[in-house]
């Protein structure tokens, strides 16, 4: 899932898609996100229940635009490879 949340004194969150939660193994989420000012003093993000929150480092205090996304493994494929081979799959 993707979007974008503006962060107000150094936080921001964001409630993710129920469809989204239900199609994820818990514990497996990877957020990557970007801060759009240029006075940030980078930003840390993580999922907690079923929200992203996101806190500006450094105890910083800025109010601006963070893009993120977030990726977790798909509930059932846990223990599948990331790759299969096609070849031994014919």
């Amino acid at each position: 899932h993707q979007d974008k949340l503006a962060i107000e004194n150094g936080r921001g969150s964001y409630i993710l898609p129920e469809v989204f939660m239900l199609m994820a193994e818990p514990e497996t989420f990877s957020v990557v996100c970007t801060p759009a000012g240029w006075e940030s003093k980078g930003v840390a993000a993580r999922v907690v229940d079923n929200k992203v929150v996101i806190r500006e480092l450094m105890d910083g205090n800025g109010s601006y635009d963070v893009s993120f996304i977030v990726s977790a493994t798909r509930k059932g494929y846990l223990d599948e490879p990331n790759v299969i081979d096609r070849i031994q799959n014919r």
